[in-house]
């Protein structure tokens, strides 16, 4: 059996009822403990049993159609300088080092924009 996770989409390949039936796709909004079932979103709308209780969806009923997107760790300033200048209403302008290596420029003007990268030399054979 599939584990599926929030933010996957997922298809039902078996089971049916009028709110998720199969052969449609859903949104995965909770699973529950050791993964057994998941409860779904069908195109904005959140099932609910004639009882009132939330449908929850046997997981062995459903197939992985697109995996939730993997959130990328956020970048991180590990140095960071200033210069203002000298003109009238000088401007402050900010160069920053980050965690990736990359170095980015910000000032009151631009906003912040990647630098080029720094030239390396060339391997020696």
């Amino acid at each position: 059996m599939a584990e599926f996770k929030r933010g996957d989409t997922v298809r039902r390949v078996k089971g049916n009822n009028d709110f998720f039936p199969v052969g449609a796709t859903a949104l995965v909004i909770g699973v529950r403990a050791h993964g057994c079932a998941v409860r779904v979103s069908v195109n904005g709308e959140y099932g609910r049993r004639r009882d009132g209780e939330d449908w929850w969806i046997d997981a062995a009923d459903l197939e992985l159609v697109t995996p939730a997107p993997v959130a990328q760790p956020a970048r991180k300033i590990v140095q960071i300088s200033s210069a203002m200048s000298s003109g009238e209403g000088g401007i402050i302008v900010y160069i920053a080092l980050c965690d990736d290596g990359t170095l980015w420029e910000s000032s009151s003007v631009t906003g912040w924009q990647q630098l080029p990268p720094i030239p390396q030399p060339e391997p020696t054979p």
